[in-house]
């Protein structure tokens, strides 16, 4: 998929809306690979072998390409997509694109998945020298009794959506 979407991508016969969609079945066939890599990086997860890159990475591009096709998937339920990135955050700064790729696609696509009407938004902003990441939504929500285990691994709050 990747191959053909930069042929047409380079095709240069194409309308606009269609240039628009071909973009994003390629951000969303890049998105999926890095999804197959990090699933392969599970293995060393549990093995406690994981350690995280620290390679300088435009921050603005890596959040804008990761919630773009969940842009979409939103716009196709009907909802609202917003995504605000602070004007004072840094454009550049040291980290692991994957996994900050892995935990946007995570949050933001649980976001987009469990809200049937209104808006999904996501801010990006500083605070006290960290980057912040907020995603806001309108959906059914994490039962209280649910939010002690949250971040154990394997956890799931409910097997079904609405």
């Amino acid at each position: 998929m990747i191959g053909a979407s930069h042929l047409l991508q380079n095709d240069g016969g194409l309308s606009q809306k269609k240039q628009e969609l071909v973009n994003v079945v390629l951000r969303s066939s890049e998105t999926l690979l890095e999804l197959i890599n990090n699933v392969l990086d599970l293995s060393r997860l549990d093995a406690d072998a994981i350690e995280l890159e620290r390679e300088p990475l435009d921050l603005r591009d890596v959040v804008g390409s990761s919630v773009e096709p969940l842009r979409f998937q939103a716009q196709e339920k009907g909802l609202s997509f917003n995504l605000l990135v602070e004007n004072d955050l840094p454009a550049w700064i040291k980290g692991d694109s994957a996994r900050l790729l892995q935990v946007v696609l995570n949050l933001v696509g649980n976001a987009v998945k469990s809200t049937n009407s209104g808006e999904v938004s996501v801010i990006v902003d500083t605070a006290l020298e960290r980057i912040c990441k907020k995603i806001s939504d309108i959906g059914i929500g994490i039962p209280t009794k649910a939010q002690a285990s949250l971040f154990e691994p394997y956890v799931q709050a409910s097997k079904t959506l609405p």
